[in-house]
């Protein structure tokens, strides 16, 4: 169900921080092939507008501590332009 959406859907690793899962939306959006997203962990940063790639960062840096402390979100959303 998540590779019909046409919004992009990725899920890492909470540890490794490895890519296990991004849609085939993330293909139409971004304009690359998705072996790009697998191959270089945050490639998909490259792909931010200049403008919030420092905004974005801090927000990545937060949730991956929150994640390192073993918070109990399951999810996030976090909305930037390209």
């Amino acid at each position: 169900m998540l590779f019909s959406l046409e919004d992009v859907i990725w899920s890492i690793h909470p540890h490794t921080l490895q890519l296990i899962y991004i849609n085939p939306a993330a293909e139409v959006l971004f304009n690359c092939p998705l072996s790009n997203f697998f191959q270089k962990r945050a490639y998909w940063l490259e792909l931010v507008h200049p403008q919030q790639k420092q905004q974005i960062k801090e927000i990545y840096s937060n949730l991956l501590n929150i994640s390192l402390l073993g918070d109990n979100q399951k999810s996030h959303d976090i909305d930037y332009l390209i």
